[in-house]
């Protein structure tokens, strides 16, 4: 590229490119970071014998898109796996039967500071 190529392309944004690439190693960031807090609720909730199916806990589908396992997202979404941490970590079977709201409580009540976005306030949802 010579340095006529600007005045030539005047259309080509460069900042563009530029952001497009951070944006993308932004959202790999984002998705390594989803990864690696799905595995360490894995191996908290299986005291660290996590079964080989759920071993990778995501699957790709037919357009190439990275999704969580169903059996996964139905034990986030009922609480489940969140109890089974909640047990192995403080050793009490009692957690096994808490709501998203009450395992909140519990973890606050034991310390745990419940970190809250200004833009998106922590909800039992």
């Amino acid at each position: 590229m010579n340095e006529w190529f600007w005045l030539r392309n005047p259309v080509h944004n460069y900042a563009n490119e530029k952001s497009t690439s951070v944006t993308h190693a932004a959202a790999t960031a984002e998705e390594a970071k989803q990864r690696a807090s799905v595995r360490w609720l894995l191996s908290k909730a299986y005291n660290n014998r996590v079964p080989e199916i759920l071993k990778d806990p995501f699957y790709r589908d037919h357009e190439g898109q990275d999704h969580l396992k169903p059996q996964i997202v139905v034990g986030l979404g009922n609480a489940s796996i969140y109890c089974q941490v909640l047990s192995n970590i403080y050793s009490d079977p009692n957690y096994q039967s808490l709501n998203h709201w009450s395992i909140l409580q519990t973890l606050s009540r034991k310390g745990v500071p419940l970190n809250e976005s200004s833009d998106q306030p922590l909800t039992e949802t």
